[in-house]
């Protein structure tokens, strides 16, 4: 799209301005003249004035003209770019249409463009005012998906062109080729205007050679010949015309081939970005230089400033946007050098556009005239389009400027050759009023009265206003003042006044004009009256006189009665007077009543005041005399006259005349003044000597009416209860009692008493002093007491507990008990000796005496164990073995167990007596005896027994002898291997006869036993008492 740029617009606003300059240059010229000469300014002008008016135009031309040529020079160049970039574009689409390999280059004119349609109509040159030459060559480079270009705008030169055909070069205008290398032909397309591809192989080629830029020679031929054709074995030039003519029409082109030296450098400079169809590339800043016709390992140089720097670096990074001219250099490894620059235009920032306001503006913001929008830029890449609406809608409708005449927004948008747009707006406030008139006028609260300035009401006075104009754009705002003093919150058309002052209303609109209402003298009385006597209302022992006042500042009447018993013995209305004596005579209740008024209607209000309204002050006049009485009673209720010895404490009450408060005080030497009010019965406890004063008082009025002072003595002599418990008695062992036990209380106190046993948690025994009930007591006890001060009186008590005791008086019970301990046996044989097995088996018999004890007092404490051979009973020895003297002591145990026991297995007695003494914890001791004899014939049972059988087995026979634990004779085996008796157990004679041989059982007397074997090996013994005993 290709759009001239009107300049229209700016002229229309240049022009007004200049108008508006010259206007006020006249106007100023035309009242200043009048001025200088004091006299009236309606006459013509003057020469002088004319000639300021020139020479101010003058100036202004000068100043204006410069603007307005820079002006559209800047436009006619933005729309050239505009236009080149498009043609641009347009080769590029038709490159990319063509489908060609990467790095390919094509140059082709305008005419071939518009014939190809991607030029839709001829485009006119801005800079000249004339069509762009159809001859303008455009070569469009694609390297590494990025397209360069380069545009020859060759306005006056004159090309062969052809309606119904087009002629592409690949490749550019001017290629170079290296000495001594074949020349590599670029090629050419040949279409119709309507794309049909011809045959490029029917081109014709016309070649004239230069050398030294001197002409050689013209060579002709076919285009496939053109390889040959192109000498390169020295540095020619070659100007190439390709000629194509059929029967559709025919068309040419021409290209210049340059044969250079092998060691020539050639570079070039790209930019990695997009470029856009302006040129312009929108999405880095980054430079690159590569080498186009050398193998050779080259070192790059690229910078901004055109300095050298060899590296490997082939890039830069740009650091500002705009039109940057990079410098590029290569070097190969023999120092042969190339230089390339390029023009890369860069834009990553953003254009801005803002919107310029003029016009007549106030303080606050708000023109009060037409105002002039004027769109601005900020640009990097030229502009190609702009527009201003009222409306936030985009078009690029050229418009720099609007004038605008009401309140809104104003929107600008402009789009740059990097295709970024930008938006910008402003609000504009127009408000065309320049004066606000504004009256105010009242009427009473909620009526519909006028209220008159300066008139006093009591009531509010609302104030309304009215604006002239009703409205403006810019809205109104208000603000009331009371004596020049804004009022708070007070910002709406009318507002309600509530105390006396001087009222105005100031209105502002919105742009700042501001109007002042006339004032209104607001008098406004809400106070009511206030009624003030001489003399509160009270009890008054004389006649009184009292003064009514009515105090207000506009104070107008009041009316007064008076009642005396309810009855009214004074009235007077409309006391114009503000104040009014009022005398009252004689004893009795009497009221003063009183309405006031003031000149605003309001009455006075008053606490205390009756249903009507009325204030009113009651007075009682009482002329009596008062006494007062005391009387004090004991803890028992006794009444206690002044000065009577008390061992409690005095109750107090206080009595006195009806109406009168009762006042005390308490010291030591009865000059107190009593202060204190009396309340009701107290009690008072201090000992010693102590005067109670006292009287009756009452304010009547002014006037105090009391009793006189009077006094009681208080002599008060308390009893301090308290007690104390011994405890008595026989003591035993370690601290414990064991007989006599008493418990003795001692206490002073005249109130009840009692004992309990504290450890058994018994109850009270009430009126005792002496406790012997300790039948239950354990170990560890107390004995509590109790008493108090007074009787039938718990207050004042004491309490007492005794040390802590130990009683117990009776001894431990005691069991005695004699036991046959199991018989033991000893079993063992010898090795054998000629077949024979000698075996030997001891006996051993025991008793175990035990006693058995308890106490649950004190416990037991030790175990005493005796032995007689004489045999006694319990009663022949007594409680204590003391009187025993044939009796030993065996053995004491000390320990606290409910047993103890003796082994007794040394002796062999027929007759015997055992004692055994236990004592418990207290000392207390308990004797037990145990007699134990044989019986006859069982003196064997009674023995403690001792013996060894020795035998030896020959097989199924038994040999055995006997050894005795009673005569203690050993006899031994003869050669033979026989046993013999002593005489002394069988009656025999001895070892003359055997008395073994071939015996299997014998019989003993005399404690002995039978002994033999049985067919399984078994060995048995028999007791005389016809017993048997396993041996083995």
């Amino acid at each position: 799209m290709y759009m001239f740029i009107p300049l229209i617009d700016k002229f229309i606003l240049i022009n007004q301005q200049i108008k508006k300059v010259v206007i006020d240059m006249l106007t100023i010229c035309k009242n200043g003249g009048g001025n200088l000469r004091n006299k009236p300014s309606k006459r013509g002008f003057t020469l002088i004035e004319l000639l300021a008016v020139v020479v101010i135009l003058a100036a202004i031309a000068l100043i204006v003209t410069p603007i307005v040529i820079g002006s559209i020079k800047e436009s006619k160049e933005r729309l050239y770019d505009t236009q080149i970039e498009s043609i641009k574009s347009s080769a590029k689409s038709y490159m990319i249409d063509l489908d060609l390999e990467d790095n390919a280059t094509i140059t082709l004119t305008l005419s071939d463009l518009k014939k190809a349609g991607y030029v839709k109509k001829d485009i006119k040159n801005p800079k000249t005012g004339k069509y762009f030459n159809d001859c303008l060559l455009v070569s469009v480079k694609r390297i590494e998906n990025i397209y360069e270009y380069d545009v020859i705008d060759n306005t006056d030169e004159q090309c062969d062109i052809s309606e119904e055909l087009v002629m592409i070069l690949l490749g550019s205008t001017e290629e170079v080729t290296t000495k001594n290398k074949e020349y590599i032909e670029p090629g050419v397309i040949v279409k119709t205007i309507n794309g049909q591809e011809l045959d490029s192989s029917k081109v014709k080629v016309e070649i004239n050679q230069y050398k030294d830029n001197s002409y050689q020679q013209k060579i002709t031929g076919s285009y496939s010949d053109i390889k040959s054709l192109i000498d390169t074995s020295d540095y020619y030039e070659y100007e190439i015309k390709y000629i194509y003519e059929d029967s559709i029409g025919s068309v040419s082109k021409t290209r210049k081939v340059i044969v250079r030296d092998a060691n020539n450098l050639q570079c070039i400079i790209l930019t990695n970005g997009i470029k856009n169809n302006y040129g312009w590339v929108t999405d880095n800043r980054i430079a690159k230089i590569i080498s186009i016709n050398s193998n050779k390992k080259v070192e790059y140089s690229i910078s901004t400033t055109g300095e050298k720097n060899y590296s490997n670096n082939q890039t830069i990074e740009i650091e500002n946007d705009g039109n940057v001219k990079v410098y590029g250099y290569i070097k190969d490894d023999e120092g042969n050098e190339s230089a390339c620059t390029s023009n890369i235009k860069f834009e990553i920032g953003e254009p801005s556009c803002n919107i310029n306001l003029t016009g007549t503006q106030l303080s606050s913001g708000w023109y009060t005239s037409n105002v002039v929008a004027t769109l601005e830029t900020k640009l990097i890449s030229p502009l190609i389009s702009q527009g201003m609406n009222q409306i936030d809608n985009v078009e690029y409708n050229e418009k720099t400027n609007l004038e605008i005449s009401e309140s809104g927004e104003v929107y600008g948008y402009i789009r740059d050759m990097a295709l970024k747009s930008a938006r910008c707006n402003q609000s504009i406030n127009i408000d065309k009023t320049t004066s606000v008139g504004v009256t105010i006028d009242g009427v009473i609260e909620n009526t519909t009265n006028v209220y008159t300035s300066g008139t006093l009401t009591n009531k509010n006075v609302t104030l309304n206003s009215t604006v002239n104009p009703v409205t403006t754009v810019s809205g109104y705002s208000y603000q009331w003042y009371k004596d020049d003093n804004k009022i708070s919150s007070a910002t709406t058309p009318s507002y309600t006044a509530e105390e006396s002052g001087i009222y105005k209303l100031v209105v502002t609109t919105g742009s700042g004009i501001i109007g002042t209402s006339n004032e209104i003298d607001v008098e406004i009385d809400k106070i009511a009256p206030v009624v003030n006597y001489s003399l509160s209302g009270g009890l008054y022992s004389e006649q009184q006189t009292i003064l009514v006042t009515s105090s207000d500042e506009n104070y107008a009447y009041m009316d007064i009665v008076v009642t005396k018993n309810s009855v009214r013995v004074y009235e007077e209305s409309n006391i114009t007077s503000e104040t009014k004596n009022i005398t009252l005579t004689g004893d009795g209740r009497w009221y003063i009543f009183t309405k006031a008024y003031d000149k605003a209607g309001n009455k006075q209000s008053q606490e205390p005041e009756n249903t009507s309204g009325w204030y009113y002050q009651a007075y009682n006049i009482d002329s009596t005399l008062a006494t007062a009485n005391l009387t004090a009673k004991d803890v028992s209720g006794k009444i206690k006259e002044s000065g009577v010895v008390s061992n409690s404490w005095l109750n107090v009450s206080i009595t006195g005349t009806t109406g009168y408060a009762l006042y005390y005080c308490i010291d030591s030497d009865n000059t107190c003044t009593p202060t204190t009010k009396y309340t009701g019965t107290f009690r008072y406890s201090t000992e010693g000597i102590h005067y109670i004063r006292y009287k009756a008082s009452k304010q009547v009025g002014n006037t105090l009416k009391e009793s006189e002072v009077y006094s009681y003595q208080a002599n008060i002599k308390l009893i301090i209860p308290k007690c104390s418990i011994s405890i008595t008695g026989t003591k035993g062992s370690n601290d414990w009692y064991t007989g006599n036990l008493k418990a003795t209380m001692t206490k002073v106190g005249n109130g009840s008493y009692g004992m309990r046993n504290l450890t058994l948690n018994q109850s009270w025994v009430r009126n005792i002093t002496e406790f012997t009930n300790v039948s239950a007591l354990k170990e560890a006890q107390t004995i509590q007491g109790f008493v108090y001060a007074y009787p039938n009186n718990t207050e004042r008590g004491a309490n007492c507990t005794s040390e802590a005791f130990k009683y117990d008086n009776t001894p431990p019970d005691v069991n005695l008990s004699l036991t046959k301990n199991t018989t033991d046996f000893e079993f063992q044989c010898d090795g054998s000796v000629n077949g024979k097995v000698f075996c030997t088996v001891d006996s051993i018999v025991g008793y175990t005496l035990t006693a058995t004890a308890s106490d649950l007092e004190s416990g037991i404490f030790k175990y005493e164990f005796y032995i007689s051979s004489s045999k006694y009973t319990s009663t022949s020895i007594g409680s204590s073995s003391s009187s025993v003297s044939d009796f030993n002591l065996v053995k004491t145990i000390e320990t606290s167990n409910q047993s103890a026991s003796i082994q007794i297995d040394n002796y062999n007695l027929k007759a015997v007596t055992y004692l055994v003494k236990v004592y418990n914890n207290a000392g207390l001791v308990k004797d037990v005896v145990l007699n134990e004899q044989c019986s006859s014939g069982e003196e064997g049972s009674c023995q403690l027994i001792h013996d060894s059988l020795t035998f030896y087995i020959p097989g199924s026979d038994v040999y055995m002898g006997r050894y005795s634990g009673i005569d203690s004779s050993l006899y031994t085996c003869n050669t033979v291997k026989t046993w013999c008796y002593s005489p002394t157990i069988s009656g025999g004679s001895g070892c003359d006869a055997p008395c073994c041989n071939g015996c299997k059982k014998l019989t003993t007397t005399g404690g002995g036993e039978n002994i033999y074997r049985d067919n399984n090996g078994h060995i048995y013994g028999q007791n005389t008492n016809g017993s048997w005993k396993q041996y083995h």
